[in-house]
Protein backbone atom coordinates (compact mmCIF):
# COMPACT_ATOMS: atom_id res chain seq x y z
CA UNK A 1 0.00 0.00 0.00
CA UNK A 2 3.02 2.74 0.71
CA UNK A 3 4.19 1.78 -2.55
CA UNK A 4 1.45 2.69 -4.04
CA UNK A 5 0.72 5.81 -2.29
CA UNK A 6 4.20 6.82 -2.46
CA UNK A 7 3.94 6.20 -6.65
CA UNK A 8 0.80 7.59 -7.04
CA UNK A 9 1.93 10.71 -5.78
CA UNK A 10 5.03 10.70 -8.06
CA UNK A 11 2.56 10.01 -11.31
CA UNK A 12 0.20 12.89 -9.59
CA UNK A 13 3.42 15.23 -9.82
CA UNK A 14 4.18 14.63 -13.51
CA UNK A 15 0.56 15.01 -14.00
CA UNK A 16 0.84 18.80 -16.18
CA UNK A 17 3.72 16.60 -18.27
CA UNK A 18 1.59 13.35 -19.04
CA UNK A 19 -1.63 15.78 -19.57
CA UNK A 20 0.12 17.95 -22.37
CA UNK A 21 1.51 14.35 -23.91
CA UNK A 22 -1.98 12.83 -24.25
CA UNK A 23 -3.18 16.17 -25.59
CA UNK A 24 -0.43 16.51 -28.21
CA UNK A 25 -0.87 12.80 -29.29
CA UNK A 26 -4.23 12.17 -29.33
CA UNK A 27 -4.51 15.74 -31.69
CA UNK A 28 -2.13 14.61 -33.95
CA UNK A 29 -4.03 11.14 -34.27
CA UNK A 30 -7.16 12.40 -35.07
CA UNK A 31 -5.38 15.79 -36.74
CA UNK A 32 -4.38 13.05 -39.42
CA UNK A 33 -7.25 11.22 -39.81
CA UNK A 34 -9.06 14.37 -40.59
CA UNK A 35 -6.67 15.40 -43.16
CA UNK A 36 -6.94 11.69 -44.98
CA UNK A 37 -11.02 12.04 -44.91
CA UNK A 38 -11.29 15.70 -45.84
CA UNK A 39 -13.62 15.82 -48.12
CA UNK A 40 -15.79 13.46 -45.26
CA UNK A 41 -15.94 16.21 -42.28
CA UNK A 42 -18.79 17.03 -40.97
CA UNK A 43 -17.50 17.71 -37.53
CA UNK A 44 -14.55 19.01 -36.25
CA UNK A 45 -12.84 17.95 -33.24
CA UNK A 46 -9.82 19.76 -31.22
CA UNK A 47 -7.89 19.46 -28.08
CA UNK A 48 -8.77 22.44 -25.39
CA UNK A 49 -5.84 24.12 -24.28
CA UNK A 50 -7.10 24.78 -20.56
CA UNK A 51 -4.64 26.83 -18.93
CA UNK A 52 -4.18 25.82 -15.38
CA UNK A 53 -6.40 22.82 -15.61
CA UNK A 54 -4.48 20.19 -14.49
CA UNK A 55 -6.80 18.05 -13.59
CA UNK A 56 -9.07 16.74 -17.04
CA UNK A 57 -8.11 16.41 -20.65
CA UNK A 58 -10.71 18.29 -22.25
CA UNK A 59 -11.57 17.74 -26.24
CA UNK A 60 -14.43 19.74 -28.11
CA UNK A 61 -16.41 18.38 -30.87
CA UNK A 62 -17.89 20.98 -33.51
CA UNK A 63 -20.88 19.71 -35.85
CA UNK A 64 -19.64 22.17 -39.02
CA UNK A 65 -23.37 21.72 -40.23
CA UNK A 66 -25.67 22.94 -37.46
CA UNK A 67 -24.62 26.70 -36.58
CA UNK A 68 -26.24 28.24 -33.39
CA UNK A 69 -28.05 32.01 -33.14
CA UNK A 70 -24.91 33.21 -31.82
CA UNK A 71 -22.88 32.29 -35.26
CA UNK A 72 -21.22 29.14 -33.97
CA UNK A 73 -21.18 25.92 -34.46
CA UNK A 74 -23.32 23.19 -32.40
CA UNK A 75 -20.07 21.75 -29.93
CA UNK A 76 -20.08 19.46 -27.54
CA UNK A 77 -17.09 19.39 -24.30
CA UNK A 78 -15.94 16.39 -23.90
CA UNK A 79 -13.59 16.20 -19.88
CA UNK A 80 -11.45 12.93 -19.13
CA UNK A 81 -10.52 13.29 -15.12
CA UNK A 82 -6.86 12.61 -14.64
CA UNK A 83 -6.83 11.20 -11.81
CA UNK A 84 -8.99 8.02 -12.71
CA UNK A 85 -8.22 7.85 -16.26
CA UNK A 86 -4.57 7.45 -16.22
CA UNK A 87 -2.76 8.16 -13.09
CA UNK A 88 -4.18 5.59 -11.41
CA UNK A 89 -3.88 2.40 -13.63
CA UNK A 90 -0.49 3.36 -13.76
CA UNK A 91 0.19 4.05 -9.96
CA UNK A 92 -1.42 0.40 -9.40
CA UNK A 93 0.43 -1.52 -12.10
CA UNK A 94 3.64 -0.41 -11.29
CA UNK A 95 3.09 -0.96 -7.40
CA UNK A 96 2.88 -4.37 -8.16
CA UNK A 97 5.18 -4.80 -10.22
CA UNK A 98 7.46 -3.32 -8.32
CA UNK A 99 6.38 -5.60 -4.88
CA UNK A 100 6.13 -8.74 -7.01
CA UNK A 101 8.76 -11.00 -5.64
CA UNK A 102 10.63 -11.89 -8.93
CA UNK A 103 14.37 -10.94 -9.99
CA UNK A 104 15.51 -7.48 -10.22
CA UNK A 105 16.21 -8.09 -14.01
CA UNK A 106 12.49 -9.50 -14.47
CA UNK A 107 11.19 -6.25 -12.38
CA UNK A 108 12.82 -3.80 -15.12
CA UNK A 109 11.69 -5.65 -18.05
CA UNK A 110 8.17 -5.92 -16.60
CA UNK A 111 7.92 -2.00 -15.96
CA UNK A 112 9.23 -1.12 -19.58
CA UNK A 113 6.32 -3.52 -21.31
CA UNK A 114 4.14 -3.05 -18.09
CA UNK A 115 4.03 1.01 -19.34
CA UNK A 116 4.26 0.74 -23.15
CA UNK A 117 1.06 -2.01 -22.66
CA UNK A 118 -0.61 0.33 -20.19
CA UNK A 119 -0.42 3.19 -22.22
CA UNK A 120 -2.20 1.58 -24.87
CA UNK A 121 -4.78 0.56 -22.35
CA UNK A 122 -4.47 4.37 -21.62
CA UNK A 123 -5.34 5.70 -25.51
CA UNK A 124 -7.99 2.40 -26.32
CA UNK A 125 -9.97 4.21 -23.13
CA UNK A 126 -9.38 7.59 -24.95
CA UNK A 127 -10.79 6.55 -28.25
CA UNK A 128 -13.80 4.92 -26.26
CA UNK A 129 -14.49 8.56 -25.12
CA UNK A 130 -14.50 10.16 -27.84
CA UNK A 131 -15.62 8.26 -30.46
CA UNK A 132 -18.80 6.62 -28.14
CA UNK A 133 -21.59 9.39 -28.44
CA UNK A 134 -25.50 8.11 -28.72
CA UNK A 135 -26.23 11.21 -31.10
CA UNK A 136 -24.59 10.94 -34.74
CA UNK A 137 -24.41 14.37 -34.98
CA UNK A 138 -21.79 14.33 -32.78
CA UNK A 139 -19.67 11.08 -33.87
CA UNK A 140 -16.53 12.01 -35.35
CA UNK A 141 -16.74 9.16 -37.00
CA UNK A 142 -19.84 7.25 -38.93
CA UNK A 143 -19.52 3.90 -37.68
CA UNK A 144 -21.54 0.52 -38.60
CA UNK A 145 -23.97 -0.51 -36.15
CA UNK A 146 -22.02 -3.61 -34.57
CA UNK A 147 -18.76 -1.25 -34.51
CA UNK A 148 -20.71 1.78 -32.90
CA UNK A 149 -21.91 -1.29 -30.11
CA UNK A 150 -18.81 -2.61 -29.70
CA UNK A 151 -17.52 1.22 -29.02
CA UNK A 152 -20.06 1.84 -26.46
CA UNK A 153 -19.83 -1.02 -25.03
CA UNK A 154 -16.10 -0.18 -24.41
CA UNK A 155 -17.01 3.43 -23.37
CA UNK A 156 -19.41 1.92 -20.54
CA UNK A 157 -17.12 -0.33 -19.33
CA UNK A 158 -13.84 1.70 -19.53
CA UNK A 159 -14.93 5.05 -19.28
CA UNK A 160 -18.54 5.69 -18.01
CA UNK A 161 -19.79 2.92 -15.39
CA UNK A 162 -17.13 0.90 -14.23
CA UNK A 163 -14.37 2.92 -14.67
CA UNK A 164 -11.95 2.84 -11.21
CA UNK A 165 -12.75 -1.18 -11.70
CA UNK A 166 -11.63 -1.96 -15.14
CA UNK A 167 -8.66 0.57 -14.14
CA UNK A 168 -7.56 -2.38 -11.61
CA UNK A 169 -8.96 -5.78 -13.13
CA UNK A 170 -7.02 -4.38 -16.55
CA UNK A 171 -3.55 -3.41 -14.26
CA UNK A 172 -3.74 -6.74 -12.70
CA UNK A 173 -3.76 -8.72 -15.69
CA UNK A 174 -0.92 -6.88 -17.46
CA UNK A 175 1.28 -7.00 -14.51
CA UNK A 176 0.35 -10.92 -14.45
CA UNK A 177 1.00 -11.20 -17.72
CA UNK A 178 4.44 -8.78 -18.04
CA UNK A 179 5.91 -10.28 -14.77
CA UNK A 180 5.77 -13.86 -14.53
CA UNK A 181 7.03 -16.91 -15.80
CA UNK A 182 5.06 -19.94 -15.39
CA UNK A 183 8.06 -20.90 -12.55
CA UNK A 184 7.21 -17.59 -10.72
CA UNK A 185 3.19 -18.26 -9.97
CA UNK A 186 4.25 -21.01 -7.28
CA UNK A 187 6.68 -18.30 -5.38
CA UNK A 188 3.59 -15.59 -5.70
CA UNK A 189 1.00 -18.06 -3.85
CA UNK A 190 4.04 -18.86 -1.75
CA UNK A 191 4.49 -14.99 -0.80
CA UNK A 192 0.83 -14.17 -0.75
CA UNK A 193 0.60 -17.15 2.02
CA UNK A 194 3.38 -15.87 4.49
CA UNK A 195 2.01 -12.11 4.07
Amino acid sequence: ILVFISLYFVISQLNPLLTKVYHYTTNEAFRKYYESHRKENRVAFCIIDTAGDTQNLTFKVANLAIKMPNGYWLARDIKIRNSTFFILPMSFLLSLIIVSPVRLKQKFIAIALGFVIIQLFIYLKIAFTVLAYEEDKFALILLPGFIKSVVNFGSDVFVRKMETGSNLIASVFIWLAVTFRKKDFSRLISGFSIS
